[in-house]
């Protein structure tokens, strides 16, 4: 059954910072089976976000995702992600 990952951004603090990661981290993620939903600004029809960026990726199991943002591959690019901004990472189960 997949899974999905959800992706919560707010506005970077440094967005020079995130240039790397986000020309990187998806080559990581198709590595690891995922597969890019959907990315980019919400637009909110009901109820409040914090969000800027949305991010939607889909994979065939947690085990995917897990072994991917456990990666010693994944390590850097996640501390550079936590040290220039905040997001959210959120696993739902596909029906």
């Amino acid at each position: 059954m997949a899974v999905y990952l959800v992706i919560e951004v707010t506005r970077p603090s440094d967005p020079e910072d995130m240039v790397e990661y986000n020309e990187k981290v998806p080559d990581l993620v198709a590595r690891h089976g995922g597969r890019w939903l959907a990315s980019g600004p919400p637009t909110v029809l009901e109820g409040d976000i914090r969000a800027q960026h949305l991010i939607v990726l889909e994979f065939d199991s947690v085990e995917q995702v897990q072994a991917a943002y456990d990666s010693e591959e994944y390590a850097p690019f996640k501390a550079q992600r936590q040290r220039s901004g905040s997001s959210t990472f959120l696993l739902v189960p596909g029906l």
